[in-house]
C-alpha cells in the first residue's frame, strides 16, 4: 500500500525519518550564581543555583528525550551537582537547588541524579529532602546522559554510558 507523496518516496520511509529528528536543547535561565556559556552551564560562586533549558515536556506526546552533560571543572572542595527535570515553572527556582525537597524546597513534582565527591543519589519531591543513595560518585571528564521516556514514563540515567 503506498501513498503518492509527490516525490515518489513511500510513506514508511517518510514516517520512519520523521520517528528520528534531533530538537535542540539550550539552556536559558539560571541563577545568579550560575553562568550560561553557549554550549555550557557554569558555577561563578559557590552556593545553590538552578539553570533550565527552553524545551517544554508534554508527558502526553510519546517521546524519548535524551540529554548528555559532561563534568569539565571541578572544585572537589564544594563540589556537588543535580541533573534532572522539574515541572517547577521557571524562573521560580532558579536562585535554590531544585532537587531539594521538603517543607523549605521544591514541592512541585522533579526527579534528578545528583553526586558528591563520595557517592550518588536520587531526588525526587516525594523522597527526603537529601535524597537516597543512588550509583556512583561522578568525576572529572565523567559522562552523564538523562533518558526520558515519555511513553514508559521512566527517567535513566548513565555515568559513561552505564546505567
Amino acid at each position: 500500500n503506498h501513498t503518492d507523496t509527490g516525490d515518489n518516496t513511500p510513506s514508511l520511509v517518510l514516517s520512519g525519518c520523521l520517528l528520528y529528528f534531533v530538537v535542540r536543547e539550550d539552556f536559558t535561565q539560571c541563577g545568579s550564581k550560575m553562568r550560561i556559556n553557549q554550549d555550557s552551564v557554569t558555577m561563578r560562586f559557590v552556593g545553590q543555583s538552578t539553570a533550565y533549558g527552553k524545551l517544554r515536556i508534554d508527558m502526553d506526546v510519546p517521546y524519548i528525550y535524551r540529554w548528555q552533560f559532561q563534568i569539565v571543572q571541578t572544585n572537589y572542595q564544594f563540589f556537588s551537582f543535580s541533573i534532572g527535570i522539574d515541572s517547577q515553572p521557571p524562573p521560580n527556582g532558579i536562585e535554590s537547588e531544585f532537587s531539594v525537597s521538603g517543607m523549605y524546597g521544591n514541592t512541585h513534582p522533579f526527579y534528578a541524579y545528583g553526586a558528591d565527591p563520595q557517592r550518588g543519589y536520587k531526588f525526587a519531591v516525594r523522597l527526603p529532602p537529601k535524597g537516597i543513595k543512588y550509583g556512583e560518585c561522578v568525576q572529572l571528564n565523567d559522562k552523564i546522559t538523562m533518558v526520558l521516556n515519555t511513553e514508559q514514563k521512566t527517567l535513566q540515567f548513565y555515568k559513561n554510558g552505564v546505567s
